[in-house]
């Protein structure tokens, strides 16, 4: 199945904050989406033309990342801005020192090594009460989050302030096709000879 990321958005929005034809009209708050990116590019520029698409629904939207990722998307911001689409940017201090990391190390891409990413992802998690002291200040309240499936800290953020979550997940159909259907492995399906590095998949067409 196919899904329109924009439509399901637009459809999200509407069910979350019908129109109404009161006279309190234009009194009634904007939702406020909160958009939390993981700390990769990959992951991160699909995330910020999410918040493209929901500013164009006249929806309030604040990104919250580290200094280092903030200053990677200035300049998108800025054009961001000058278009008419105003998305804030809210920034949390990456606890690097607790970690032994170098300072501004705030990216998959900045790691020393492989065999630091699971230090990279714990130090995640030491995101979450920054996090909570933001989610007291901004304004107007936040509506609804939208995390990246590998910040899970933002569970309980959703749940603290009792408001719905998005878990986004930046990669491909064909990824989730390969993890669920390894029965293909088990049954033949694919085949994969010792002495060949390349996979055969039977019933694609082969280039």
């Amino acid at each position: 199945m196919l899904y329109n990321i924009e439509q399901d958005l637009g459809e999200f929005i509407i069910q979350s904050h019908p129109p109404t034809t009161t006279i309190m009209d234009s009194k009634v708050s904007q939702l406020h989406f909160v958009l939390f990116p993981m700390m990769a590019q990959g992951h991160m520029i699909p995330m910020m033309d999410i918040a493209k698409i929901l500013v164009q629904q006249n929806v309030i939207v604040t990104v919250v990342t580290t200094p280092h990722n903030a200053s990677r998307f200035s300049s998108i911001l800025a054009r961001y801005i000058e278009s008419g689409f105003p998305i804030r940017l809210a920034q949390l201090q990456f606890p690097s020192k607790n970690f032994e990391f170098p300072e501004g190390c705030e990216n998959l891409d900045m790691l020393p090594s492989l065999g630091t990413a699971s230090s990279f992802f714990n130090a995640l998690s030491f995101l979450q009460q920054p996090a909570e002291n933001l989610f007291e200040e901004l304004t107007p309240a936040p509506s609804c989050i939208i995390s990246d499936v590998c910040l899970p800290y933002t569970i309980h953020i959703a749940s603290k302030f009792n408001i719905p979550r998005i878990s986004f997940n930046g990669v491909s159909c064909f990824f989730f096709f390969l993890c669920l259907r390894t029965e293909f492995v088990n049954s033949g399906t694919v085949l994969a000879p010792q002495d060949s590095p390349a996979a055969t998949w039977r019933g694609l067409f082969q280039r």
